[in-house]
């Protein structure tokens, strides 16, 4: 409260009436000095450049806080100075925390720098005392000066342009200032060399032994006694660590870091431009004399001879200047991943040209950022170029066993990720790391026969059509084994693992034309639950109910228990149906045996008159067939929307009048099923609140051709209704094949196919302009089933795709599926929308 204006005459009250003896010292001179006012000025002054500084780093204006900072210095007295730049310090800090992912040490050395930059052109010192509360709360400030690898003195001006300068301009300004250092403004604000009490010179030296103190900032500690000039001798700290390290770590003795320096500012120079940095990096990693003249003559026709002061950084200096150099363009760059990316193949390149592996060692600190900076970049996370990581990282032999730890975790969470798990198993299958390998999947075969590489050559191999059922036995019995695999390490990516490897199964037995069934492969049971749980997640639950009772009717036992084990993730339910279908006590699933105490026998007797009811519905109408108009609320995959079935045309025109005639939709989900004679069969159309089913093929001479295009298709592309599509261009089609007039009526009537929004999204994921947000294990041109499992986690039922379109009466469980693929992407387009615009 005291170094808030507003508050501090309620906080002399506090010390006053509660009498805090410690405080009252504090405030004794600010209390009764006659410029009580002008102190209370510069406290106001503080709290309004510590807002400002907040405003420009919220907003990334980092560009304003030089002009800030001076403008603070300026209106200062100089009485006040020393005091005024510690609480500016205060504030901002305590400003900044509430930012998630700040760094207060940025703008708290701006301060400094600004601090320096007033007295230097004032000449002259101050002699100003500061009470010890104040100091003492600032010291915190200078061990988090101290400590912040950020601010590691070797690449301060450097990483303080880039750090000071998102907006690019200011970084090569930043850099010709050869006096920008931090350390200096710190001596003269805190008088590290000339501490104006021993209480203030052993907060000072604490800090220092603090760092010298700990093996993992030792050499960081040497090198701020060093830019510091302090006494060693005054440290007095209780190791020998410090005289082990080699102290000489000064900026001239490490030729490496002065090579990155150079290098970023020429890249700064020439403003970021991909082509030209480029250029300037081959210049870089290049060394004239061992290359020959035709390489020499390649490298000129393939990049720009841009004017550079640029020169080769010599081979034993390579390795830490690539790691300094890419820190320090992962920090100046927006977009910084083709860059990195180029960067880690040039090196490879110039170690590879020269025959050798240079190992000069570089400390942990700039291993593990370069190596932080290197695994976010998808180009070299998928490893379309595993030598420069292996050359630059040492991934088969880690230098050291913090190292080799960094290497495993990184790929554990690779593999613990859907979207990045086929991305770890490269890692694993290159480097041949067989600890992983046996660690994440319990047995190296399994591993080996569902993902390495080459799986289908194997296959391939085989000629004779009993060796191939044998090889698919092989992977059935490998499915069998994942699946009822209840180790953690398993259960940990069973589903999405047995999934895949099902998935290739049915693929290879279509293409050897086997009947899973027939040959008794787990793969069959597999299936059937696979499909009942998606048709679980996926249909109302009267339509679910229907198609259960319709299934099993026939079913022997077997596929009863099957069913229970699809519908687990609702216990009790499932519970109901395994004493209705009379399963016996040994072959229910121990996850429901609790249920018994949970379910009543009223609730039993309850949910067996209900299936009873459905039952009855179903023998009325044995084929569940749609025979007229009907609106009923349907949910899918547990979303409520009102359904609509239409076959006459006073249903049709009532629709049109209430959805958009009267009213119109923002946008609608649109698509088509067609027959063999690839001609619309059915229209489906779909909002968030309703979907409707219009039968064109029981309308189509209900309705004149001026009707259809008037009543029906006019107002369905109306110009302020978005709609949205996939692989709109055969629905298109379809249509124009039902209705030839619709040729041109479409021309200038636009749907937003989300297949084609899908793949330019990928591509830009390739790119590497979008990363986050979306998913990365999709391909170009995936159907419609793949991308909803990707972007929504929802799996689609598509049993019903290839049904017969064109025999009437459909079925209610057509009905049902044909809505759902014009309400998926309703859905979808939301979803990645909302991904697009975060």
């Amino acid at each position: 409260m005291l170094y808030d204006v507003k508050t501090f005459n309620n906080a002399l009250e506090w010390i006053k009436n509660f009498d805090f003896d410690k405080l009252k010292d504090c405030t004794t001179k600010i209390t009764t000095a006659k410029n009580v006012d002008k102190c209370l000025e510069w406290m106001e002054l503080v709290q309004k450049t510590s807002k400002e500084l907040h405003y420009f780093y919220s907003n990334n204006a980092l560009h304003e806080f030089s002009t800030c900072i001076s403008a603070f210095y300026s209106q200062c007295p100089i009485k006040w100075l020393r005091s005024a730049t510690m609480d500016l310090i205060c504030h901002t800090e305590m400003l900044l925390s509430n930012i998630e992912n700040s760094d207060p040490s940025l703008v708290i050395c701006q301060i400094l720098l600004g601090f320096e930059a007033f007295l230097k052109g004032k000449s002259q010192t101050i002699s100003q005392n500061v009470e010890n509360d104040l100091w003492e709360s600032d010291i915190i400030f200078i061990k988090r000066v101290l400590r912040n690898n950020i601010f590691r003195i070797k690449a301060l001006k450097v990483v303080i342009a880039q750090r000071c300068a998102i907006f690019r301009k200011e970084s090569a300004t930043l850099l010709k200032n050869d006096s920008l250092e931090v350390l200096p403004g710190l001596d003269l604000l805190f008088k590290v060399h000339h501490p104006e009490n021993e209480a203030r010179k052993e907060s000072i030296l604490d800090t220092i032994r603090e760092l010298l103190g700990n093996e993992k900032t030792v050499i960081i500690g040497v090198e701020r006694v060093q830019a510091l000039k302090l006494d060693l001798d005054n440290l007095k700290i209780n190791t020998t660590a410090v005289v082990d390290v080699d102290v000489d770590n000064d900026n001239d003795n490490q030729p490496w870091l002065d090579s990155a320096q150079k290098m970023i500012a020429e890249i700064i120079r020439l403003d970021y431009d991909y082509v030209n940095s480029c250029a300037a990096l081959d210049k870089f990693f290049s060394d004239p004399i061992l290359l020959n003249p035709k390489r020499k003559e390649t490298l000129k026709k393939s990049k720009p001879d841009i004017v550079t002061s640029i020169t080769p950084c010599p081979l034993e200096f390579l390795r830490p200047a690539t790691m300094e150099l890419l820190f320090m363009v992962d920090l100046t760059m927006k977009t910084p991943a083709d860059l990195i990316h180029y960067i880690c193949k040039k090196y490879y390149s110039a170690v590879f040209a020269r025959f050798k592996q240079v190992n000069v060692n570089v400390s942990d600190e700039l291993w593990l950022i370069a190596w932080e900076i290197c695994i976010e970049n998808r180009k070299l996370r998928d490893l379309r170029a595993s030598s420069p990581i292996e050359s630059l990282f040492r991934i088969n032999k880690p230098e050291t066993i913090d190292r080799k730890d960094v290497i495993y975790n990184s790929i554990r969470e690779m593999l613990s990720k859907n979207d990045t798990f086929y991305t770890a198993i490269p890692w694993i299958n290159k480097f041949k790391i067989t600890e992983l390998k046996e660690e994440q999947f319990g047995h190296v075969d399994i591993y080996e026969c569902i993902f390495q590489n080459g799986r289908k050559t194997y296959f391939e191999k085989f000629t004779a059509k009993k060796d191939r059922i044998q090889y698919l036995k092989t992977l059935d019995n490998l499915l069998q084994q994942i699946a009822t695999d209840t180790s953690q390490i398993v259960c940990k990516k069973k589903e999405f693992t047995v999934e895949k490897l099902l998935q290739e199964i049915c693929s290879l037995a279509e293409t050897l034309d086997i009947v899973l069934e027939e040959h008794n492969l787990y793969a069959f049971k597999a299936k059937f639950i696979q499909k009942t749980k998606i048709a679980f997640e996926f249909l109302d639950r009267l339509y679910f109910e229907l198609n259960a009772l319709e299934d099993l009717s026939h079913r022997e036992y077997k596929y009863k228990v099957w069913f229970l084990q699809s519908i687990l993730a609702d216990k009790n339910y499932a519970y109901c149906w395994a004493k209705y279908l009379k399963i016996l006590d040994q072959d229910i699933p121990k996850e429901l045996k609790s249920c018994s105490i949970l379910v009543s026998e009223d609730d039993l007797s309850n949910f067996k008159n209900e299936i009873n009811e459905k039952l009855n519905l179903m023998l009325k109408n044995q084929n569940l067939t749609i025979d007229k108009d009907h609106e009923e609320m349907c949910k899918f995959w547990g979303r409520k929307s009102k359904l609509f079935t239409i076959l006459t045309r006073n249903g049709l025109y009532k629709f049109m009048d209430e959805y958009f005639i009267k009213s119109k939709p923002k946008y609608i989900g649109i698509d088509i099923e067609t027959g063999k004679c690839k001609d619309a069969a059915v229209l489906q159309i779909a909002t968030l609140e309703f979907t409707c089913l219009i039968d064109i093929q029981e309308l189509f001479d209900k309705l004149s051709e001026n009707e259809w295009k008037n009543d029906v298709f006019i107002p369905f592309f109306d110009s302020d209704i978005l709609r949205v599509g996939f692989s709109f261009h055969n629905d298109f089609e379809y249509l124009c094949n039902k209705f030839p007039y619709l040729q041109d009526f479409f021309q200038e009537r636009k749907v937003l196919c989300l297949q084609k929004l899908a793949d330019y999204i990928i591509k830009l994921i390739d790119e590497n302009i979008i990363v986050e947000y979306f998913c990365t294990d999709i391909k170009a041109g995936s159907g419609l089933a793949k991308l909803t499992k990707a972007v929504l986690n929802l799996n689609m039922d598509k049993t019903l795709q290839n049904s017969n379109w064109i025999q009437r009466p459909l079925t209610h469980f057509q009905k049902i599926y044909a809505v759902s693929d014009a309400l998926i992407v309703v859905l979808l387009k939301d979803e990645m929308q909302t991904r697009l615009e975060r």
